[in-house]
């Protein structure tokens, strides 16, 4: 609970020098903007970074990461990204763009 607290606190003083926002999603998640593109996350306790130049994020139970252009889940490419897209990661074994599955790329 003191690491979301810590999150919350160090995204709402970081987000007004880097244009990103840290929203509630509403499939239970938090919702994180950077790169032109949004990340859903669990409701747990992570470390995120998040900026103009992309996102990345680090939980007990999956790492993510994309620079705008390319999708990274737990060290395995999801294919590649365009602007606007959200990215749910609240089921690290479903991963989810723009409401629709996504599998691994051979990329």
């Amino acid at each position: 609970m003191r690491w979301t607290r810590t999150l919350w606190l160090c995204a709402a003083l970081a987000a007004p020098l880097t244009g990103c926002k840290i929203s509630v999603s509403s499939d239970n998640g938090r919702r994180l903007e950077g790169a032109g593109v949004a990340f859903v996350v669990p409701m747990e306790s992570g470390k995120a970074e998040f900026g103009p130049a992309g996102i990345n994020y680090r939980s007990n139970t999956i790492t993510a990461s994309t620079d705008g252009k390319q999708l990274i889940v737990n060290g395995t490419s999801f294919g590649t990204l365009q602007a606007g897209d959200v990215v749910n990661l609240t089921n690290a074994s479903a991963i989810k763009v723009n409401d629709q599955p996504r599998v691994a790329s051979s990329q």
